[in-house]
């Protein structure tokens, strides 16, 4: 059947449809103002269009710019076909499909080398489901530096410089490195960023690059994962005779600044401030009473109720003058001896504080084996020969960092 697009098609058929056209006035038309729309329109859909393709995925956009193709083509035949306006085609597809090259060409150029760039910078100090995070939440990593409250995290090893003297360098670096590994994978399991090693101390931090809301509970319970493993640890120790491996962990809450610090070639990173130092001093305080975890009451104040805790004494460490509450982490639950431990433990401090050294000695002697209780006793004995003054604040002065 010969059709009047055609090239066969008879002249008078070409005629008759002409007269026709002009006795119901059904004419094809390109209004005079219609370039204008077009380009209002362009401009518009460019803006629209290239907000949507800033916000979607590349993979997506690939998908979406053809059903937008379609939608300008199914327009394009509506004008043409039912109210005979001859409308651009041609122009409107290229600039979609420009809008489309040039928003994914930047986001790969721009935006994804930035990605790079975070992931780079970050997949040595956090897991990589941290990675994933930061990624996918960029507006809230501050490279620059800002103030914010974090918890800060310490662990160091028990008599390391010994067994540094003692244990030939290649031993002694596959001993250290399998120890740090195994720590380093406690804070990565709950959500930490590696700040550093310095030797054998470890340095995490907990809130940053990425906020979140339990940092300080995050802290405590990595602490507690690290005295889990430890026991691995020593196994391994073991097979190398080298024994006695113990650690100590320090944790403070506090306003610290973080961000990117250095020097304009070479940066980290990580966290200055005061609250930094004083985590760094509570991880040496194990050392004067014995134990493992001690934290801050700005930590304790965090997870009060979520872990066992004990309160052990008010001190002053060395370079501050404010002096602090400290406990330490016992474990996740507590068992009715330990209960009953912790009762008779913080009637002993209660004693202690009252000035009535005797009774307070007398309870805590009846734990030799815990270390605070062996410190409490040493003290009560100096304390009833030689009374403090009068005005005693009751504060322990630590002199060792």
């Amino acid at each position: 059947m010969v059709t009047p697009m055609d090239n066969t098609h008879s002249g008078v058929e070409i005629n008759a449809t002409i007269i026709e056209n002009l006795i119901h006035k059904q004419f094809l038309s390109r209004p005079s103002d219609f370039f204008l729309y077009e380009i209002l329109f362009i401009f518009l859909a460019g803006i629209l269009f290239g907000i949507l393709f800033q916000k979607l995925k590349s993979i997506s956009s690939v998908f979406v710019t053809p059903f937008l193709l379609i939608f300008y083509i199914m327009a394009d035949q509506k004008l043409f076909f039912e109210k005979g306006i001859l409308a651009d085609l041609f122009i409107p597809g290229c600039h979609l499909l420009f809008i489309f090259i040039t928003t994914n060409a930047f986001k790969y150029f721009v935006e994804e080398k930035r990605s790079r760039q975070i992931k780079a910078a970050f997949q040595h100090y956090v897991s990589p489901a941290v990675v994933n995070e930061i990624l996918k939440k960029p507006d809230q990593l501050s490279l620059g530096g800002e103030k914010r409250k974090l918890t800060v995290l310490f662990s160091d090893i028990r008599g390391f410089t010994t067994f540094s003297e003692t244990l030939p360098p290649e031993k002694l670096t596959r001993l250290l490195n399998f120890y740090l590994t195994t720590m380093t994978d406690c804070v990565f399991e709950h959500g930490g960023m590696l700040d550093k090693y310095v030797g054998d101390e470890l340095m995490a931090l907990f809130g940053a690059p990425l906020k979140t809301e339990h940092h300080a509970l995050d802290a405590c319970l990595t602490a507690l994962d690290m005295m889990k493993r430890l026991d691995f640890v020593r196994h391994e120790w073991d097979k190398d005779k080298v024994s006695k491996l113990n650690i100590g962990i320090g944790i403070h809450t506090g306003e610290m600044i973080v961000g990117n610090m250095g020097s304009e070639r070479i940066f980290d990173y990580t966290v200055i401030g005061d609250s930094v130092n004083l985590g760094s001093r509570l991880e040496g305080t194990n050392k004067v009473y014995g134990t493992n975890i001690i934290i801050s009451e700005d930590v304790y104040t965090q997870i009060q109720g979520k872990l066992t805790c004990r309160e052990m004494d008010t001190i002053r460490v060395r370079g501050k003058q404010k002096s602090i509450l400290i406990y330490e982490v016992m474990g996740e639950t507590a068992s009715q001896e330990q209960k009953d431990f912790l009762e008779q433990f913080h009637r002993g401090l209660s004693l202690y504080r009252q000035a009535q050294w005797r009774d307070a000695m007398h309870i805590f002697e009846q734990f030799p084996a815990d270390g605070p209780s062996r410190v409490f006793v040493t003290r009560c004995q100096i304390y009833a020969q030689n009374p403090p003054p009068s005005n005693w604040d009751r504060v322990f002065s630590i002199t060792e960092k």
